[in-house]
């Protein structure tokens, strides 16, 4: 019997050891908002959860943050409107959306406009950047007109932070 219970305990232990192992990106989404405007803030996955209200000219520290999650189904958007119901009024919402791949250990992100482009991203700077010491891709609009053409970029590692300042 207790040959029986150590051989159970050592093949438990031999399927442990011999498990792949899955790395993924960790890290957060972060938005700073400097207008001298109150937005909206959703996170969307399969469903949307907000609104947050990101007030006006945000001081560092206090800009709206999530942890990176996971959706299969969608990849999760952070969507940023000027009004409360921004996100089903048919007005213009400012988009980051991000999706973690398990198997490259990335994490793929891009900037977007859905409807059109809302006056608080055509007067202003927006930047994507990664947590300093990264080779994360920035991402720069600069007071555009027409929304840019899809670009999405990539960054392969263990830890990073996605920040998305609005306004410089």
């Amino acid at each position: 019997m207790l040959f029986k219970s150590l051989l159970t305990v050592l093949t438990l232990a031999a399927s442990v050891i011999a498990a792949p192992t899955t790395t993924h990106t960790t890290g957060y989404a972060i938005v700073v908002n400097n207008l001298d405007q109150d937005l909206w803030v959703w996170s969307v996955d399969s469903q949307p959860h907000g609104p947050k209200l990101l007030p006006k000219k945000t001081r560092a520290g206090s800009a709206y943050t999530e942890s990176y999650r996971y959706d299969p189904a969608t990849g999760i958007a952070i969507k940023i409107a000027t009004k409360e119901d921004g996100l089903y009024s048919g007005g213009g919402v400012l988009q980051l959306a991000y999706t973690l791949n398990d198997k490259e250990n990335s994490i793929y992100y891009d900037l977007s406009a859905v409807n059109q482009l809302d006056d608080f991203v055509k007067n202003n700077k927006l930047t994507v950047t990664g947590s300093p010491g990264t080779d994360a891709p920035t991402i720069v609009w600069d007071h555009v007109q027409t929304p840019p053409k899809p670009d999405t970029k990539a960054y392969h590692g263990d830890t990073v932070d996605l920040t998305l300042t609005i306004g410089s």
